[in-house]
């Protein structure tokens, strides 16, 4: 039996959300591609393993994976779902007693201190490790470059982030992977009817309630838009992991007299999250910063095109201009976007665009083959 472990060493609370959505719906792409793994190699064992701010360590069975929960140890007390700060002594004993021969190691590109303690001890134990990497920046710390060196190899999840590392010259010998989060089809798919003609512009953004996500720009489009006498509807849609940027958005929001125009749902389950792509002329991304973008790639699923900036990441990578959506400079959002409304036939092409985008780049098959190949590869 060879054990493989997708370890994501954090808890929910870390990264902004409740220990239930890492039950049902974090990192689905992965969750998809391990689930049609381990069917097609019964001699696999794998798992997928996160902390906890329980006491004592838990299992949830899905599908045909196993969820391991494994309590924070440090930082104990004082912030303890600190990010990139949490250690868990359980875990580190499980790997010293029953070793992962394959452990994906998904962390941000700055790594953590339990990274590197966790991938000394794997080396020791003369097993491997992979680390899996969002974002194009990534530390050059000395204990992250040994960490990076020492790993079978690196996987990114962007020809983008890939080109900006090999860049680097500590990075550039370093056998690095791209793996493309592909997205299920099954679920994510355009509604069987098509949408009814409206007169009603709907908008919509994905994503967690911060800064980086850069919220007022698509407020401040709302406004551009109802001052054009255009009637228009903006859903913002995600966890709140800012209350004081959120406050400031309502008192926006307030200020420019869009009570009406504008609504926040809050955080949803993706089975939900299907229906309002599916009634959305466009998803707005204006993130300083996205390292892939998972919610792109479901949006042009359901047939709903994506605008974003350039620059900002994964938005470079999966944006096609005009084929499947915009990508922008800041400056001309709001002019670009009016005149997408304006020219309807145009809108319609980018939404058949979106979709045949996703079944040519984006499809979980094509995840599936190459994590299976990175983890083959890692075995030996």
């Amino acid at each position: 039996m060879k054990t493989i472990s997708l370890l994501h060493p954090f808890s929910a609370q870390a990264i902004g959300l409740q220990e239930e959505d890492l039950h049902h719906s974090h990192s689905k792409a992965q969750e998809l591609a391990l689930q049609k793994i381990q069917e097609k190699h019964p001699n696999y064992h794998i798992s997928i393993d996160y902390f906890t701010g329980k006491w004592l360590p838990y299992q949830k069975q899905v599908a045909n994976l196993e969820k391991q929960f494994w309590p924070v140890t440090s930082p104990l007390f004082r912030n303890r779902h600190q990010w990139r700060k949490q250690e868990s002594f359980w875990h580190y004993k499980h790997q010293q007693k029953h070793p992962a021969e394959v452990t994906i190691i998904n962390m941000s590109g700055h790594g953590s201190p339990y990274c590197f303690k966790l991938a000394r001890l794997i080396k020791q134990q003369g097993l491997t490790y992979i680390p899996m990497i969002g974002g194009v920046h990534m530390s050059t710390h000395p204990k992250a470059v040994v960490y990076y060196r020492n790993a079978h190899h690196i996987l990114v999840h962007t020809q983008v982030q890939k080109e900006a590392l090999v860049a680097q010259k500590v990075f550039r010998d370093l056998d690095i992977r791209v793996l493309p989060l592909g997205v299920n089809q099954d679920l994510f798919k355009p509604a069987l009817e098509g949408k009814n003609k409206s007169d009603l512009f709907k908008l919509i953004q994905v994503g967690r309630i911060s800064r980086l996500k850069q919220l007022e720009h698509s407020i401040h489009l709302v406004k551009d838009l109802k001052d054009q006498q255009i009637n228009v509807q903006l859903k913002l849609i995600g966890f709140l992991s800012d209350e004081v940027y959120y406050q400031e958005l309502l008192s926006l929001i307030n200020e420019l007299n869009l009570n009406q125009e504008v609504q926040f749902i809050g955080n949803i389950v993706q089975e939900k999250l299907v229906q309002f792509y599916q009634e959305s002329d466009l998803l707005l991304m204006p993130s300083q910063h996205e390292s892939f973008g998972m919610v792109m790639v479901e949006a042009m699923a359901c047939g709903c095109p994506v605008v974003g900036y350039k620059g900002a990441g994964g938005t470079d990578e999966i944006i096609l201009h005009n084929l499947n959506g915009l990508l922008i400079e800041p400056e001309v959002l709001s002019d670009s976007i009016l005149q997408l409304w304006q020219n309807q036939d145009v809108l319609q092409r980018l939404k058949v665009g979106a979709l045949a985008t996703v079944q040519r780049n984006w499809s979980i098959d094509k995840t599936t083959q190459i994590l299976q190949n990175s983890i083959r590869d890692a075995i030996g």
